[in-house]
Formats: C-alpha cells, sequence, structure tokens
C-alpha cells in the first residue's frame, strides 16, 4: 500500500514501519525523509577586473541546506548581449573556472547551481566582472620648441586607450611615466605612474 504524504520545500524527517506476527513477535525499522525543492546558491567570489592575457581565473562557491551541492556552471555575458554557458562546470561546493575570453571587451560572470536531487539555479545578475584588453594604450607629447632659453620649461602630454575592433570596452588609461635623457644617454624617469596630464 502507499500512503500520501505532503511536506514543505525543505522537510527532513523520519517514517517508522512496524510490523507484528501472530504470536507477538515485531520488528521495526525507520527510514530518513529529506525534501529538497530548492535549488542551491552559487556564486562568483572573484575575478580580475582587467587583464590582458586569458585564461581569467573565476572563483566561485555555492551552497545548498538540503541535498548537498552536486555541481556549479559559470555562464558569461559579453558586453550589453545575452547569458550564455560558458561551457565550464565543475563538482563540489567552491573552485576556479578558466575562462577564456575569445574578443576583447567587458565581460560578466554569474555561477548556477545544481544540488543531488536536480534542482537548478537560474542566472538573473552578473556577480563579477572582467574587462579583457590586448590592445595597448597611446601616448602623445605636445610639440616642443626644438630650442628652450630657460632651464626650466613645460611638458604636456595626453593619452588614449582605443576601443577594440569588436567595439567592447577597453580598460582605458591607467597612468603615464615620463623619461627623458640627455645627449643619447640613458632614459631616466621623471614622473612615475601619474595621472595628470
Amino acid at each position: 500500500r502507499v500512503y500520501g504524504f505532503t511536506a514543505d520545500s525543505r522537510f527532513e524527517g523520519g517514517a517508522t514501519i512496524q510490523v507484528a506476527d501472530r504470536a507477538g513477535n515485531t520488528a521495526e525499522e525507520t527510514f530518513t525523509v529529506v525534501r529538497d525543492a530548492a535549488p542551491p546558491v552559487a556564486r562568483v567570489t572573484q575575478a580580475a577586473q582587467y587583464v590582458k592575457t586569458g585564461p581569467v581565473a573565476v572563483h566561485w562557491t555555492a551552497t545548498d541546506d538540503a541535498s548537498g551541492v552536486q555541481s556549479a556552471a559559470l555562464w558569461a555575458r559579453f558586453e550589453s548581449g545575452v547569458w550564455q554557458e560558458s561551457g565550464l562546470a565543475q563538482p563540489g561546493e567552491g573552485g576556479r573556472f578558466d575562462f577564456a575570453p575569445v574578443q576583447e571587451g567587458r565581460y560578466t560572470f554569474a555561477a548556477a547551481g545544481l544540488d543531488n536531487v536536480g534542482n537548478q539555479e537560474t542566472v538573473s545578475a552578473a556577480e563579477a566582472w572582467t574587462v579583457y584588453d590586448v590592445t595597448p594604450p597611446t601616448a602623445t607629447l605636445a610639440a616642443l620648441a626644438q630650442y628652450q632659453a630657460a632651464r626650466v620649461f613645460g611638458v604636456q602630454w595626453s593619452g588614449d586607450d582605443p576601443a577594440p575592433a569588436s567595439g567592447g570596452q577597453p580598460a582605458g588609461v591607467d597612468g603615464y611615466d615620463l623619461q627623458a635623457r640627455v645627449d643619447g644617454a640613458a632614459w631616466q624617469s621623471i614622473v612615475a605612474h601619474t595621472q595628470s596630464t
């Protein structure tokens, strides 16, 4: 005979079966029942914001308070496009995905967990992002008169980090190093890693 029982989405309890024969002998068996109708929660916890080489290390963790986490999959979105499965999945409750970007620009990441009874988490929001940029920036010095009468004179510069051909987001100029040399001698640092122009 089958007896029906309605449990909450998260339930853990026991069912006891007792049998007796006509002589009065009895036996008992207890089963533990766990119902898990809620998906696990997986999250991307870390990814470098700016990279010039791949793959990108994307770290993740996942939890499930009932049947346990079986695995997690990495989802990625390029610029403002649609979410796509990356093809990367790992078992366990945490680890690192090595994501290989295919073109320059901004990638956003999210992880989706799967538990041991098949509940699958859906991706709804970005949890980390990376800008992949292999194109170097450009710097330009403002024209100087070939001869200067003053011992001290001004030097002006500017720079740009061009958008890649794919139309993706560049990393942006982080800073400038200004160097000078006298009569062909070695270059000497004048200003290091300044954001001024």
